[in-house]
């Protein structure tokens, strides 16, 4: 598959309350053995990705221990690798480490990196998905951006606080909310992306320039 695989960190609006004071969300156990990230790192891997990014926002020992080399999650080596980046750089604020900040400060890595397309898809998200597919479609359509959602009926009781999507008959977004529980039916972002590789570098390059809040 030609994309890198990148694994975004968590904001400061998940967390796991009493766990998140000593390792990452994503690094969280589940069912014994596995930890959240097992999850979104395996649709990439069994999506046939095996250049993978994993950014982690702080306390990285965790993750690094369980994700290794990448090996039992069948990374061919020889084709690509698993990388564990975080910013090494003493941040002044909470608020200036997030995922913006993180990417320039690995940028050789994302443009040495030789796929064309990037998909983004955060950390502490649980759901089963083929990449492969969503690239091919991607490709197929000629968009920019393929945002990933799920529709659920549930809007007023669950997923509050995530972002919704409102969008045209031809399936393009024209705006992006959060839930509030006012609307019954939602259109929900997985928070997954993809996009050529060049683009996401511009898109990145161009948020930190703005803003170092970005």
């Amino acid at each position: 598959m030609k994309a890198l695989g990148i694994i975004s960190f968590e904001d400061s609006s998940v967390n796991i309350e009493g766990l998140g004071d000593f390792r990452p969300v994503p690094a969280t156990a589940f069912m014994g053995r596995y930890r959240i990230i097992d999850f979104i790192l395996s649709n990439m891997t069994n999506s046939g990705i095996d250049s993978v990014q994993v950014y982690c926002k702080e306390k990285p020992r965790n993750l690094i221990e369980h994700l290794g080399d990448g090996r039992h999650y069948n990374i061919n080596s020889k084709r690509g690798k698993l990388r564990i980046l975080f910013g090494e750089k003493t941040f002044s604020s909470p608020v200036y480490n997030h995922d913006i900040a993180n990417y320039i400060l690995n940028m050789q890595y994302i443009e040495k990196d030789k796929n064309p397309y990037v998909v983004i898809a955060p950390s502490y998200f649980i759901y089963d998905i083929d990449f492969s597919e969503v690239l091919d479609a991607h490709i197929e359509s000629g968009a920019d951006i393929t945002a990933l959602y799920t529709n659920t009926s549930d809007a007023k009781t669950a997923f509050h606080e995530c972002d919704t999507f409102t969008m045209d008959k031809d399936k393009r977004v024209l705006s992006i909310d959060k839930n509030r529980g006012k609307y019954k039916t939602r259109s929900v972002s997985l928070e997954a992306y993809v996009m050529r590789k060049d683009l996401f570098i511009t898109l990145v390059k161009t948020g930190a320039e703005i803003s170092s809040l970005y």
